[in-house]
């Protein structure tokens, strides 16, 4: 949709929607200086998505850097 294309862009909706692996979407912030990265990290609690908040947790961040964990939990019900 354009909200989304907005949020992400197409072509970064498109990498995250067709990669077979982790990917890292970023954009440059040319307006902030030293303020860090900002991570956000699909967690639904299965090896992989550990070994990513594990990847992360491991890796020098420059100051002023930030993870956010987005918990995902498959319920079955459409929201």
């Amino acid at each position: 949709s354009a909200i989304h294309r907005l949020v992400l862009g197409s072509v970064s909706q498109s990498v995250l929607r067709n990669s077979d692996c982790s990917v890292r979407i970023g954009r440059l912030n040319e307006n902030a200086e030293n303020s860090g990265e900002r991570i956000l990290i699909g967690f639904d609690a299965s090896p992989g998505a550990e070994k990513a908040v594990e990847a992360v947790a491991e890796r020098k961040w420059s100051a002023g850097s930030e993870v956010k964990l987005l918990f995902a939990e498959e319920s079955g019900l459409a929201e």
